[in-house]
């Protein structure tokens, strides 16, 4: 059922968790229609209904960049916890975990135990690594706050977005703490959903959040889409939670550029003719200037001083030469003597001239 699911949704990888499954070598693979089911849990049958296992299965395609990464696999002891690593263009991994935590009922030393796991199946691989977990949590985070709610000034990564369901209880709050440690986020939380909850009590009917897809925070601009899809599900009583997420290259926003006023060649103002003739038509533009505008305020004029002065010098004087195409091949001679004035000087003044701080340059 859930590979026809993959099939027809175009899916690449799926996530479960608590699938109850004993596997004797504590990993073992299925293959079915060319899917690669990863299975990983206890070695011994611990109950009789069947307790932890979690599993990951990755299509065709999926496959091929799991085994061009050498079909690693990292996993805990206890069934809880699995990574595995698909390669990427670029150099780059894809790290795509599963993990089932310890239910509300277990210690906070059993889930402090779970999340070492976790962080220590994920972990290495630095910024070429993009990290995907997918996680029932058995804990309810509850929700962040908006952008405009939060505290002026700098803003540092955030575990858990605006969306979900505001319920949190102290196993959300130590799941939080550990996000927060390993600049972790819980992809969903950041994108509206018409469906919140993924589990809903049985006895008291009451919705709760307990899975997440987990992504490093300043991985979260690679998620297109993060929801939870009833759509999705199978013989199951937790709701999936679906995630698209872009494994490609991030390129940085770029800066527009600044665009300004091309510099005139200002040094030519030294030769008195040029000099002349830049205010004379600098006095004719402004005097054409007042007469267009006579009612024109204090700053109005300075502006217009501003940019006359600017546009003059530039048909007057010429752009500046360093901006000319050609312009050290025009004048190398005079580079050339220039020179070797400075090694003749240097000589002249001794080895003291090349110890003297440079001032001004």
């Amino acid at each position: 059922m859930i590979i026809h699911t993959m099939k027809d949704r175009g899916i690449h990888a799926a996530a479960l968790q608590e699938t109850w499954a004993v596997v004797p070598s504590g990993r073992d693979n299925d293959e079915i229609d060319g899917f690669l089911i990863i299975w990983h849990g206890e070695t011994v049958r611990s109950c009789n209904r069947g307790r932890l296992g979690v599993v990951i299965i990755l299509s065709p395609v999926a496959r091929l960049a799991w085994e061009a990464r050498g079909e690693l696999v990292r996993k805990d002891r206890e069934g809880r916890v699995m990574t595995v690593d698909l390669a990427l263009e670029g150099q780059r991994t894809l790290r795509l975990g599963s993990a089932y935590s310890p239910t509300t009922g277990a210690s906070s030393d059993e889930r402090q135990a779970f999340y070492e796991e976790m962080a220590r199946c994920s972990a290495g691989g630095g910024p070429r690594v993009v990290l995907a977990i997918g996680m029932d949590g058995n804990a309810s985070i509850g929700v962040g706050k908006w952008g405009d709610e939060r505290t002026p000034g700098r803003r540092p990564g955030r575990p858990v977005g605006p969306r979900g369901l505001r319920h949190q209880n102290d196993a959300g709050r130590e799941l939080l703490a550990h996000m927060s440690v390993q600049s972790l986020c819980s992809a969903a939380s950041f994108f509206q959903n018409r469906h919140r909850a993924t589990w809903v009590h049985p006895r008291t009917k009451q919705p709760y959040g307990l899975d997440h897809w987990l992504v490093r925070q300043s991985d979260l601009g690679r998620v297109t889409n993060a929801c939870v899809r009833p759509s999705l599900a199978v013989a199951s009583d937790h709701a999936p939670v679906y995630m698209a997420i872009n494994t490609g290259r991030m390129q940085r926003r770029q800066r527009p550029r600044r665009v300004g006023a091309r510099p005139a060649n200002i040094a030519a103002l030294r030769d008195p003719d040029t000099r002349l003739k830049f205010a004379e038509k600098f006095g004719a533009d402004m005097t054409e200037w007042r007469r267009a505008q006579p009612l024109g305020s204090l700053e109005d004029r300075g502006a217009a001083v501003r940019s006359t002065m600017g546009e003059v010098a530039l048909d007057v004087c010429g752009p500046r030469l360093r901006t000319v195409e050609g312009w050290f091949a025009a004048r190398a001679g005079d580079l050339r003597k220039a020179q070797l004035k400075r090694n003749l000087s240097r000589r002249q003044l001794g080895p003291r001239a090349r110890t003297t701080p440079r001032c001004g340059q």
